[in-house]
Formats: C-alpha cells, sequence, structure tokens
C-alpha cells in the first residue's frame, strides 16, 4: 500500500488551485483540508476535492492528520503561515518568493529546522520542461561554459490601480504591504533559473525599475546587470505591465547558445546550425511542470531527504531581488551579500 502525505493548501485561489490539482495526481498525496480567510473560496475548492475546509489558519492546523502545508498566499504573509506550521510540525511548501525580507528568510529556515521539517520553496521554472531542457544541456557541455545570458519574463498582470475591483487577483500584487511588484513577482523566476542554469551565485547588481505606466505604488517593470562569482554576466528583463507577453533566455558559452522560450521551444545553437531541441506541449506541460515540483516535496518528506530547492536557495533569491530594489532606489551597484 502506498504511503500517504496528508496535504493542507494554505489559500484557495489561482496557485492554491493548481496544488490541488496537482497533489490529486499523486499517489503519495492526499488533500486533507483547504484554508482560506474567504470562507466561500475555501469551500468551493475543499468540495471540489473532498476536503475540509477552514478560514481559521490556526484551527487549520491543528488537524493531525496535515503532515505538510502548501503556502499559496500573498507574498507577505508567507514568513509568519511557514513558521505557525513548522511549530505545529508540519513540513511547508512555500511559493515564491519565500519572504519579503532576509529577516523573514532567516526565521523560516531557523524555525523549519528546529522543529525537523521540510521546507521547499516553488521555485516552478526549475521543472518546466523546456528549461530542464536546457539544464541538461548545459550539464553535459553542449555549449560549454556560459559567459553572458539574457534572460526575461514580460507580460500582463498588472493593471490601473483605479480599476482593481477587490476580488482581483491582480489587486495583492500590486500593493507594496502585501509583497507586491513585479521583480518579487516574476523577476524572482529569472533570478532563480539563472542562477540555477549557471550554477554560480550573484554578486554585484545594478539595476533600474519604474511604474511610469499605471503609477502605482510598486514596481512595474525594470532591468538589471548581474555578476557571478564566476564571472558570468547577465542582463535581465522583467515586466507586468505590458500588453504583450513572453519568456525568453539566451544563454552563451564558449561551445555554443541556448536560446530557451520557455512556453514555446528549446534552440540549440552550434557553428552554422540551429537545432530545435525541444517544442513546447500546451496540452500537458503546465501540469507536469507543478507535478514534478510537488513531487518532489512529497519524495522528499518520505524519503526523509533534502528538497530540492531548500530555504536557503530561496533565500538566495530574494537576497539578490532585494538587491535590485536597492540599487534601483540608490542609483549605485549593490554587492552581496547584504549587510541585514
Amino acid at each position: 500500500m502506498v504511503e500517504k502525505i496528508g496535504v493542507g493548501i494554505v489559500g484557495a485561489g489561482y496557485q492554491g488551485s493548481t496544488h490541488a490539482m496537482v497533489y490529486s495526481a499523486i499517489p503519495e498525496a492526499r488533500i486533507v483540508a483547504i484554508c482560506d480567510v474567504r470562507e466561500e473560496r475555501a469551500k468551493v475548492l475543499a468540495k471540489e476535492y473532498g476536503a475540509y475546509w477552514y478560514s481559521d489558519y490556526q484551527q487549520f492546523l491543528k488537524r493531525r492528520d496535515i503532515d505538510a502545508v502548501s503556502i499559496c498566499t500573498p507574498n507577505a504573509l508567507h514568513a509568519a503561515q511557514t513558521i505557525l506550521a513548522a511549530e505545529a510540525g508540519k513540513h511547508v511548501l512555500v511559493e515564491k518568493p519565500m519572504a519579503t525580507s532576509l529577516e523573514d528568510c532567516d526565521r523560516m529556515i531557523q524555525t523549519c529546522k528546529d522543529a525537523g521539517v521540510k521546507l521547499m520553496v516553488a521555485h516552478s521554472h526549475r521543472f518546466w520542461p523546456a528549461n530542464v531542457k536546457a539544464k541538461r544541456l548545459i550539464e553535459e557541455g553542449e555549449i560549454g561554459r556560459i559567459v553572458a545570458a539574457y534572460d526575461s519574463v514580460v507580460g500582463g498582470g498588472f493593471k490601473h490601480p483605479e480599476t482593481l475591483s477587490p476580488d482581483e487577483r491582480a489587486k495583492w500584487m500590486q500593493d507594496r504591504a502585501s509583497g507586491g511588484g513585479a521583480i518579487l513577482f516574476n523577476g524572482i523566476h529569472i533570478i532563480d533559473r539563472l542562477r540555477w542554469w549557471v550554477g554560480s551565485d550573484i554578486v554585484t547588481v545594478f539595476a533600474k525599475v519604474g511604474n511610469l505606466v499605471y503609477n502605482s505604488s510598486v514596481d512595474e517593470y525594470g532591468n538589471a546587470f548581474l555578476l557571478f562569482k564566476n564571472d558570468t554576466s547577465a542582463v535581465m528583463t522583467v515586466s507586468m505591465a505590458t500588453s504583450q507577453s513572453y519568456c525568453v533566455a539566451e544563454l552563451i558559452g564558449t561551445k555554443g547558445i541556448l536560446e530557451v522560450k520557455t512556453y514555446e521551444q528549446v534552440r540549440l545553437g552550434k557553428p552554422e546550425r540551429w537545432e530545435t531541441v525541444h517544442t513546447f506541449d500546451p496540452q500537458t506541460e503546465r501540469k507536469r511542470t507543478f507535478v514534478a515540483e510537488v513531487r518532489e516535496f512529497v519524495s522528499s518528506i518520505l524519503e526523509n531527504r533534502e528538497p530540492p530547492i531548500p530555504g536557503e536557495e530561496g533565500r538566495a533569491n530574494v537576497e539578490v531581488a532585494l538587491a535590485i530594489l536597492k540599487s534601483s532606489e540608490t542609483g549605485k551597484t549593490v554587492e552581496l551579500p547584504l549587510s541585514q
């Protein structure tokens, strides 16, 4: 008989629904309960998966049949909810970014260690098939050593603040107190996958962000120049205030080039030829991505091993994101690590 991990999901919105979908596809997991401050959302999602529902997080955590918690709430809530879950003896999969400050990241990591529970950060771009294909080719030496890169996640998501209704997903994403902003929301994807592909930490940041499209209280778009410890350099572009959307990276190596269009294809460039090495399947790849991510979390619990993206990795990404915002604010180059 397959051992099952009892799972509770916090946040019944878009991402919480995604987590519910993929847990239901994993034989080693069963959805026990859904928690959301909006009772109706919790009820609807819980009914869909035959689970209990809660609007009170503390009561939700008292369930002994919940072994692990997926946290799919606004960014500013991640730290407090992770810490409470760990103190209740629950393993934690927390959506990216893991927190909005380094102090919170450190408290999350330490609390989970003290409680003896797993902490994994849901950086989904390490599981998209196109990105995984690129990583495999890099590890196999197909493009040699990466010397320079460009990466971008551009698209909509933000609206003019005066047009937002209370129920819109975009509302908290454009609220600074909730941990919103393009850098923390989508820029964190770029930071994480560049660190993963390059295989080195970022040591220097120079950046500029802005909010001239909607004049909201957060960064709507921005550019950053990143220097890695191994001397690789990269330029990143992010925008959530753009009508068109794309997600494209170019990884330039000593032996070749990888063009990674996460939601389209991957092309490998060698002297005098280009080869398409992966084609995106819109019917299957989103579910495959999140199933792979959640399965790794569940497996790390069952096998009592470190999850593939532990809290320390999530913290490193948050640190770079904060450095980008600091560089834009000061107009100066920022060196890592940041002083707390």
